[in-house]
């Protein structure tokens, strides 16, 4: 249903399909989907009496009662069918006579009602702990922390002993007048709810103030009640007692229907427990023992065909999954092997094709060759397979090379396919310019038989098949390598040609550089393709030296650098390298100067022995060398083109290349600029085009860890892990209770955690349960709340609104159901404004289509606009988009307590704030989150949102600011309604560090994004600092104007501080799950590049690994700062969305939901976002 007030455009024009609306009344061919008859409501009332008084219970009445109107008018309260209770109640192990309040039907809910706890609020199966005091109370344990039951804590908190003896003489005439728990359980002491005894102690002196007539009046009145409560005493005395023979009975029957269904089970062949789990004999089993009756051979025959189907099918699942473990186990040991083999320098193929081996095969097929291969039994066959397959794979290399069909008879002789200066390439690699732009595609002999093409799809790679035709020869390095084999006088043929070439490394120079270069070995191939002609020589050591100078040559300076290997993180911060190119112009040759006059036809003398391979010079592809060229800027993507068509150019990063066929200019001509210089004129460049737009490119000029793919590979298993034990205990309801292993509906009963978690799955490729999850969420219904809670229209937006339009865009808008879904959801929650006010309510009653009118805050009702303005969109209905824009310009219209800081508290009926505390935490974050995000992703012309984001940020820096005293952490405190400075700040709060990055890049205000990161380093202080390594709900901290928290800390938190600059908030010291500082550390790392935020996130899925695995899942943990203090029994939602995601994307290739292309909701839900502006804000 949509309300009129949002059709502003047809259903066609939104381009979305919308429900039809339906007549109530059933059509006269009664479809398919209407409800089936009820036959019981059509049989005479006697005939229906008849069956109930042979039923075992009166709870069997009470449930048959509620099932419809009609059979609640029949038998609840009706007098005429009272005897059916009576007859009931007395054959059920003789129940009481009730007192006189009680009519039958609501006696019987008294008593078989499954009730709530009043201390956990958790349903049980179970009666009242006392009937007098109507008290429900479970005995389940509260929390793994403190170790109290909930009758521990009732007893403790919420009720008053009072001694028959020693009481106030004035109090006792009042004894008898209050609800008691039963004599039965405390004879010599009264046990009275602390509020009843409160409240009539009040009302006894209130009375005695007044006068004696009053007095006299409230005497008369605690006679009767006590009349009253002496009848209800009693009756609570007997209920006690048939309680106790209830129990004892029920405990009974119970151990004889087990010892029957164990016998059973005996005599049928079945497995016991398989026949206790089965649906069909649990619910007769559960059934029985809730009515005290006793199982029997007839209850077995009448449900045998359905527990026998069922019983099939377990046994056939065990020997599937039976069979399922034995292959991988067999997967497993092959993979052993194939890891031994390859640790060996043994030549192998791809793991796949390994897979294809007879012998492979056999063990994948047999159990016992399994064993036989983990025992080396199998050794011998598996390596004459492999002889053969290398053998295959020389031949055919060999060929690509030139040399079909070579053979020779000296086994010290390396085959053609396997000398030093054979080199080959992938095509397939070669067009996709592989995995990275750093890597070398030139593949030896041994790499190119093991080779397996990094950018296919995993499940892609196991029809992928090892072809020799996949494989060129790598021209261009084949000539640069027969060079330096000719220079050098090694025989290639020979097997110690490697070493002997390896040792002369520090001697090999290229003189088709501008100036000489000093390289390895083994960086000749990857280097040769900077130059269209390769010229190396092999010099004297002295030579050698001199072209080095003060400067000696170092192998692997860029990996290391370009990996951030921990040793060198500290050198590459530095950025005190200087390019080797550019150090000072080229020292002209012997016979350099006629060759070097700019004639590119003119090639260098490469006359060498037959033991070359290919021609001596060839065009070749433009990828990048292993040599320290410009260690401050890597280069750009490379450009895979044949270079005979394009120019050569120099992929060492510098932005101005030298023609290595250019005339040299003599030193006086051309003065070098220092790398001080050239430096400087980098940043310039970089500054400029900053300044016409900005980007978060901090990761173009770096390159990721080199176990990113690793940690990246970690995260998604927690993830998959995590939502694994939601399918298994919890799919299609809200939340995952990961400790008691059922489930919770905290969010309406609606699936939240599926709808959460189907970005992460689309942005992890896990296209199977994206599929599933889009099936699932085409079929909620959100025409009705599932539960007895209101919709929280924040919450609702944030994640089903959000999610639904998020996942539409990331499948390629391939799943228009997802709008569909989206629409309806929003229609529902656009009653929040039903009542004409601008700011929305936060809560809606899905049932009623009501608001449900309270005070809401800033966060609840302006952080909508990225969702509501994306459903525009999509459906052609801008009316979304301006219900969500008004009440954020209607926020930032009102008179703020700092300026462009709203205040927290906000009134929908007034539209006005609600005291004035201002806060970067709960309640405000998201508020101000979106002011900046929303311009990102709309490209508004109108820049209050931005200017009002901007002003904000001003405040705080100048206002909100403190440094702690230890430490010198940087924190943003809150300020309270009387302006006073809280010295506090929180997990929420912490993302305000990644979106003052985003907006600092937005504003280019380099200010800002460097005051962000401090506060990053700071949040990111509270992980590292407790025994988890994670961070904690809320903390506080002191600085040099004061230490007001508002609240006090202990000796151990005033300890704690000393050491770490913040102390754990009394009472926030737990987790859960949730994403902020993870956050904010992936903006940092987006934008910054420095390893050491990867090195955090990968420190974070370590704690995870380690604190947070519950029995089923992950779940948060009470405190941060203690081993043992137990589970959260609750696993959110957003940890799917937020938390998972962005690590992650920490660890992912950082132009996949690039943030220059992506803005990401509060609930890490990302939106396409258009090209950027030059800039945002007024400036």
């Amino acid at each position: 249903m949509t309300l009129d007030f949002l059709n502003s455009s047809t259903p066609e024009a939104s381009g979305i399909m919308t429900k039809r609306k339906v007549s109530l009344r059933p059509p006269v061919g009664l479809p398919e989907n209407t409800p089936p008859r009820c036959h019981l409501a059509q049989l005479p009332l006697e005939i229906l009496a008849e069956i109930l008084l042979n039923t075992a219970s009166p709870r069997d009445a009470l449930a048959v009662s509620r099932c419809s109107k009609y059979f609640c008018a029949t038998f609840v309260n009706n007098p005429s069918t009272s005897y059916i209770w009576k007859r009931l109640r007395r054959k059920f192990i003789a129940v009481p006579d009730p007192t006189p309040n009680f009519t039958e039907s609501s006696y019987a809910a008294f008593l078989f009602d499954d009730p709530k706890c009043e201390i956990c609020g958790k349903k049980f199966r179970g009666s009242y702990w006392s009937f007098a005091l109507r008290l429900y109370v479970c005995g389940n344990l509260q929390t793994l922390q403190n170790h109290n039951d909930c009758r521990m804590t009732w007893v403790k908190d919420h009720c008053v002993k009072i001694h028959t003896t020693y009481t106030d003489l004035r109090y006792r005439e009042l004894l008898r007048s209050i609800p008691r728990m039963e004599s039965g359980q405390y004879s010599h002491e009264y046990v009275f709810r602390t509020r009843d005894w409160d409240a009539t102690k009040d009302a006894f002196n209130k009375a005695g103030l007044e006068g004696p007539h009053a007095l006299a009046l409230f005497q008369a009145e605690v006679a009767r009640k006590a009349k009253a409560i002496d009848k209800i005493q009693e009756n609570a005395s007997q209920l006690s007692t048939w309680r106790l023979l209830h129990d004892g009975e029920a405990a009974v029957v119970k151990k004889a229907n087990d010892a029957f269904a164990l016998a059973t089970a005996t005599r049928e062949g079945w497995t016991y427990w398989d026949m206790k789990i089965s649906y069909t004999f649990s619910t007769l089993l559960r059934c029985k023992n809730t009515s005290l009756e006793r199982l029997t051979d007839l209850d077995i025959e009448i449900v045998r065909p359905a527990l026998e189907a069922e019983m099939v099918d377990v046994k056939e699942a065990r020997g599937r999954r039976r069979t399922e473990e034995e292959y991988t186990k067999a997967r497993t040991a092959v993979e052993k092997c194939y890891k031994r083999l390859s640790d060996s320098d043994t030549v192998i193929p791809p793991l796949e094709d390994f897979r294809k081996f007879n012998s492979v095969q056999l063990v994948l097929k047999l159990t016992t060759a399994t064993k036989m291969l983990d025992n080396n039994q199998l050794e011998k066959t598996v390596q004459q397979e492999l002889d053969q397959w290398v053998e295959s794979a020389r031949e055919s290399l060999g060929a690509i090379l030139g040399f079909p069909g070579w053979k020779n008879a000296s086994s010290s002789k390396l085959h053609v396919a396997e000398r030093v200066n054979a080199r080959f390439l992938c095509i397939k690699c070669k067009e996709t310019c592989g995995t990275s732009l750093w890597d070398d595609p030139s593949l030896t002999f041994r790499q190119a038989c093991s080779h397996a093409c990094p950018q296919l799809k995993r499940k892609n790679r196991s029809k992928t098949v090892w072809r020799p035709d996949n494989f060129i020869a790598d021209t261009h390095a084949i000539s640069g390598l027969n060079q330096v084999v000719s220079a050098s006088g090694v025989d290639a043929s020979s097997k110690l040609a490697i070493e002997e070439l390896r040792s002369q490394s520090s001697r090999i120079v290229c003189r088709a550089c501008a100036v000489p270069i000093v390289i390895r070995f083994d960086d000749v191939a990857r280097h040769s393709r900077r130059h269209e002609q390769t010229r190396f020589e092999v010099v004297s050591k002295a030579d050698a030296q001199s072209i080095l100078g003060d400067h000696p040559y170092t192998g692997n300076t860029t990996h290391r650098l370009r990996y951030g290997l921990s040793h060198a993180k500290i050198d590459r911060d530095k950025k005190i390298f200087a390019c080797r190119h550019c150090a000072r112009p080229a020292a002209p040759s012997e016979n350099e100067d006629k060759r070097t006059a700019g004639d590119k036809s003119t090639a260098p003398d490469n006359s060498a022995p037959r033991s070359d391979i290919g021609p001596s010079n060839a065009p070749a592809d433009s990828p990048m060398d292993d040599t320290p060229a410009t260690e401050v800027d890597p280069p750009e993507p490379t450009d895979w083109t044949d270079s005979s068509a394009n120019p050569s150019r120099d992929n060492s990063g510098s932005n101005e290349t030298p023609d290595v066929t250019a005339t040299p200019v003599p030193k006086k001509q051309r003065p070098v600029p220092s790398a001080d210089k050239r430096l400087l004129r980098q940043q310039r460049r970089e500054k400029a085009k900053m300044e016409s737009r900005f980007t978060f490119n901090g990761l173009r000029s770096h390159v990721k860890a080199s176990d990113a793919a690793d940690q990246k590979q970690a995260v998604e298993k927690i993830f998959l892990d995590s939502y694994s034990a939601y399918k298994q205990f919890a799919f299609g309801h809200d939340d995952l209770e990961p400790v008691s292993k059922t489930f919770t509906n905290s969010r309406n009963g609606w699936g939240a955690s599926i709808v959460d978690a189907m970005t992460t799955m689309s942005i992890m490729g896990q296209d199977d349960l994206f599929e599933e999850a889009v099936n699932f969420a085409s079929k909620i219904d959100f025409s009705i709340s599932h539960t007895s809670d209101n919709a929280s229209v924040f919450e609702t937006s944030i994640r089903y609104l959000g999610g639904l339009l998020s996942a539409f865009e990331l499948s390629g808008q391939k799943h228009p159901v997802l709008v569909q879904k989206a629409q309806e959801v929003a229609d529902k929650m656009s009653h929040a404004w039903s009542l004409g006010n601008v700011i929305p309510y936060g809560f809606v009653d899905f049932n009623s289509n009501q608001p449900v009118n309270k005070t809401s805050n800033i966060a609840e009702a302006g952080t909508l606009t990225l969702e509501w303005s994306t459903l525009s969109k999509y459906t052609g209905n801008d009316t979304y988009r301006r219900l969500a824009e008004d009440s954020v310009r209607h926020i930032i219209g009102l008179p703020p307590p700092l300026p462009g800081l709203a205040a927290q508290g906000l009134d929908p009926n007034t539209g006005n704030f609600v005291g004035a505390y201002v806060t970067w935490g709960g309640g405000s974050d998201s508020y101000f989150e979106y002011l900046i995000k929303y311009p990102r992703l709309s490209n508004i012309n109108d820049n209050v949102f931005a200017d009002t984001w901007a002003t904000a940020v001003d405040t705080s820096m100048r206002v909100l600011a403190r440094t702690s005293t230890v430490g010198n952490h940087l924190y943003l405190a809150d300020q309270q309604d009387d302006g006073t400075i809280r010295h506090i700040s929180s997990h929420l709060a912490c993302f305000h560090a990644g979106n003052w990055l985003m907006g600092g890049k937005m504003m280019n205000n380099q200010t800002i994004v460097d005051f962000a990161l401090k506060l990053a380093d700071a949040c990111w202080n509270t992980y590292e600092s407790t025994l988890t390594g994670i961070g904690m709900e809320a903390f506080g901290f002191f600085s040099s104007d004061g230490n007001f928290t508002g609240a006090t800390p202990t000796s151990n938190d005033l300890a704690f501080y000393a050491q770490h600059g913040f102390f754990l908030y009394p009472g926030s010291e737990y987790y859960l799950m949730r994403p902020e500082v993870l956050e904010s550390n992936f903006y940092a790392w987006r934008v910054t590049g420095d390893t050491k935020y990867l090195d955090r996130a990968a420190s974070a899925v370590n704690s995870f690994n380690k604190w947070l695995k519950a029995p089923a899942g992950f779940a948060g943990i009470w405190n941060v700062n203690k081993a043992d203090s137990g589970f959260i029994d609750d696993m959110e939602s957003f940890w799917f969305a937020e938390t998972l995601k962005y690590l992650y994307l920490t660890f992912d290739d950082p132009c996949h939901i690039s943030l220059d292309e992506w803005v990401f909701n509060t609930e890490a839900h990302p939106f396409m976002a258009p090209p950027a502006k030059a800039a945002y804000g007024s400036g």
